[in-house]
């Protein structure tokens, strides 16, 4: 595997800049033992909540479907970082 990066830094804009953003990935194999997967499992597993903390979850996604998808997109889109890429180069990838 292979990452390229040159990023063009300017201080007095927020917006990040990219001018050559390159990923190569060739074929190789990975093996993993199933001691060190379930362990990586485990840890990356969200702990129980109560019903409580779901109910209020639940409650929250229910009061956001309910409304126009627009003002959603609306709030996130002016919310987002933009990130500008003069060359993005992904070398062929066979999965």
């Amino acid at each position: 595997m292979e990452l390229s990066i040159l990023k063009r830094v300017t201080p007095y804009s927020a917006v990040q800049q990219y001018r050559y953003f390159k990923v190569l990935v060739q074929e190789f194999h990975v093996k993993l033992d199933i001691g060190f997967v379930n362990g990586l499992i485990a840890y990356l597993a969200p702990d129980e909540i109560s019903e409580s903390v779901a109910r209020q979850r639940f409650m929250n996604d229910v009061q956001l479907s309910r409304q126009p998808l627009l003002t959603h997109i609306a709030v996130i889109s002016s919310q987002e970082q933009r990130d500008f890429y003069d060359l993005l180069h992904f070398s062929p990838l066979k999965v």
